[in-house]
């Protein structure tokens, strides 16, 4: 009688088992050297499918990361693309410390973020300009930059012989770190990156009581000057344009010069010309109070973060800009780095 454990049929099942397991293990081995030289240590890998892209930082940018990350999403079924603000601070940091894969700035890096994360590349996606706004249904019309230094100093003070802005009752500036206020701050002040002293004044018109707020975001002061009749803040132009609640102040840089935009009703196009000028005359707009909108990366953006970056940059995009009150970088200068 022939073994059971040595029976033909059983020799040969048991060698089909032994080789489907070298088979699998082989594969097995193929797959995971493959991982290896695909993510090596320390690149950024986005796990498993659907790919997932992570953009966070300006709040100024977020509304068109958005509609950028829906439109890039329908012709890429496969990518999954995350929107998150946290002001334009957070989006350097977080794209320095690889917290996020595509850091936002609606202003350009500074030399202690450099400093800080050398590995930090940015890529210019668009432009706006940061507007001074006042409740729509103050009479006021326009500004000196001179008024708008002593209502954001860090001096207190009787302000009732400000020329236009004597009847303001709340100044309202950003509580998170904020591109939209480095760029209006330093206007007003180059050593300033920020607003925060204000917070500590005790301001007075006559017997009016002069109250600084701090909100989160271009969303949040616009809300807030729309709800208070004595309200001014600063916001980026788009926020504001498609607000009624609120009003924008023509500028003047220096009293004797003339208020600009010259006709507020074609501010955006001024702001256009003035980014497309790139210079610092005030021709159209006030220059300084004009700034680009970046992405940024840690090191040489990947090839999903440069695909989507590319999207973002191209004519096909801009669109998306001129919707919510921006521009793309295909309506003025260069899309260089």
């Amino acid at each position: 009688m022939t073994d059971k454990g040595t029976h033909p049929e059983h020799v040969k099942m048991n060698t089909r088992i032994l080789t489907i397991g070298i088979i699998a293990a082989i594969i097995i081995c193929g797959i995971i050297v493959a991982m290896v030289f695909v993510f090596p240590s320390g690149q950024k890998s986005y796990g498993t499918l659907p790919l997932t892209l992570n953009i966070s930082g300006s709040t100024t940018i977020q509304p068109v990361s958005e509609f950028l990350a829906n439109a890039y999403m329908q012709d890429h079924t496969d990518v999954k693309v995350k929107v998150e603000g946290g002001g334009s601070g957070a989006g350097v940091s977080k794209a320095g410390t690889g917290q996020t894969d595509i850091g936002s700035a609606s202003r350009n890096v500074n030399d202690d973020e450099k400093k800080k994360y050398p590995d930090l590349q940015t890529y210019k996606i668009g432009g706006s300009a940061v507007a001074v706004i006042v409740n729509h249904e103050n009479p006021v019309n326009e500004a000196d930059k001179s008024e708008l230094q002593r209502l954001y100093d860090d001096q207190s003070e009787d302000l009732s012989n400000l020329s236009h802005l004597k009847n303001i009752g709340l100044v309202v500036q950003r509580s998170d770190t904020s591109g939209t206020e480095e760029t209006f701050a330093q206007w007003l002040n180059p050593r300033f990156s920020n607003l925060d002293a204000a917070m500590n004044v005790s301001d007075h018109s006559g017997n009016v009581t002069i109250v600084p707020l701090s909100v989160v975001g271009n969303e949040g002061v616009v809300q807030l000057v729309a709800k208070n009749t004595d309200a001014i803040g600063f916001a980026d132009f788009g926020f504001a344009e498609r607000d009624p609640g609120v009003k924008i102040l023509k500028l003047r840089e220096n009293a004797s010069d003339k208020a600009l935009p010259e006709d507020i009703s074609n501010a955006r196009e001024r702001i256009r010309q003035e980014l497309n000028r790139g210079d610092l005359n005030n021709t159209y707009y006030i220059s300084r109070l004009t700034r680009p909108l970046l992405y940024i990366t840690k090191g040489p953006a990947t090839s999903l973060e440069n695909n989507f970056i590319n999207f973002a940059r191209s004519t096909g995009a801009a669109k998306f800009f001129d919707d919510v009150g921006y521009f793309s970088v295909t309506e003025f200068g260069t899309a260089s780095s």
